[in-house]
Parts: C-alpha cells; sequence; structure tokens
C-alpha cells in the first residue's frame, strides 16, 4: 500500500477498517451512498470521518 500523505493521520484500527470498507463502498456506490450512511449513522463513532472537518477525514478521502 501507498504511503500516508503529509497531514493525513491514521485512524485507529476499527475506524480505519470502517473508513477503507467505506471508501470502497462509496467509491463503487456513489456519493449519494455516503450521504445515506452520513444520516444514517450520524451518533456512530465508527463513521465519524464522515463528517466534514473530522480528524480522519482527510485518511477517508485518501482512499477513496
Amino acid at each position: 500500500s501507498a504511503a500516508v500523505p503529509d497531514g493525513v493521520i491514521l485512524p485507529p484500527p476499527e475506524i480505519r477498517a470502517t473508513a477503507d470498507k467505506t471508501a470502497l463502498a462509496v467509491a463503487k456506490h456513489g456519493p449519494t451512498f455516503e450521504a445515506r450512511i452520513r444520516d444514517d449513522q450520524a451518533k456512530a463513532v465508527r463513521f465519524c470521518f464522515l463528517k466534514p472537518g473530522d480528524a480522519y477525514r482527510p485518511y477517508y478521502e485518501w482512499k477513496l
């Protein structure tokens, strides 16, 4: 796998696994799928990276 870019914070393993799986699904199904997950899982810590401004958002965007 490629080196993590500067400024990208690696999430803890559980969040990283969720971010990786979500990025694959969003790449396949599109931004509407991401919006649905963000709305359905708004309070779920493991989906925190979907929120704009979250510290792990850059990691998720890199994986997309």
